[in-house]
């Protein structure tokens, strides 16, 4: 008689054991969010640098087009790579990836300038002189509606706030303005930079 008591209380020390388990196992699914591993494409995404993103999304709009509003570059916020994506009217990731990080490949020398600068004219003079191949891609943002937020986000990346801003090399690596590359030229600095750009090394 003992030994089936002992038996029946065992039992049901395994089934509350069981259902316990099951409980445990509901709750768990429930309040613990499953956190996924990002994909291939999002790691890939994630490592191209927003002002090679940038210059890509403006090499891809036409004259008289605008980046989207949506970017919201005068927030002084990251933008995400997918939002550059789209502007750059990219669908596939691994594409904008690959051809935002050749931004500065099929033109190593950037100036964000403005047509009434004097100081922005001076600088496009001088790198003019150096018939550079490929010469510089020129982005006039005074010509652009866009042109202001354009330079709030400079602003974010590269610490420059004015124009002109002259981004060089594969790393895109802002070089500075007009009194910065008048003083690099004086030293005898300014062409072998340039020319390690172009080249594709670091300035």
């Amino acid at each position: 008689m003992l030994d089936k008591i002992i038996g029946g209380v065992r039992a049901a020390l395994r089934r509350r054991s069981t259902y316990l388990g099951l409980l445990v196992g509901v709750v768990f699914i429930i309040l613990v969010p499953v956190v996924r591993e990002p994909s291939a494409i999002s790691k890939a995404a994630e490592d191209v640098p927003e002002l090679h993103a940038l210059i890509y999304a403006l090499q891809r709009t036409k004259v008289g087009e605008t980046l989207p509003a949506s970017l919201e570059l005068d927030s002084g916020l990251p933008v995400k790579a997918q939002e550059w994506a789209l502007a750059a009217d990219e669908r596939d990731m691994a594409v904008w990836r690959a051809s935002a990080r050749r931004a500065l490949q099929s033109h190593p020398v950037v100036v964000f300038s403005k047509t009434y600068c004097p100081y922005s004219r001076r600088a496009k003079d001088l790198l003019a002189s150096f018939k550079l191949d490929p010469p510089p891609l020129v982005f006039e943002l005074d010509t652009r509606e866009d042109g202001k937020a354009i330079q709030d986000a400079l602003h974010r990346l590269t610490g420059r706030a004015t124009v002109p801003n002259v981004i060089v090399g594969p790393a895109g690596e802002s070089i500075g303005g007009s009194d910065d590359l008048a003083a690099l030229h004086a030293a005898g600095e300014l062409l072998p930079v340039l020319e390690r750009a172009i080249r594709g090394g670091r300035v």
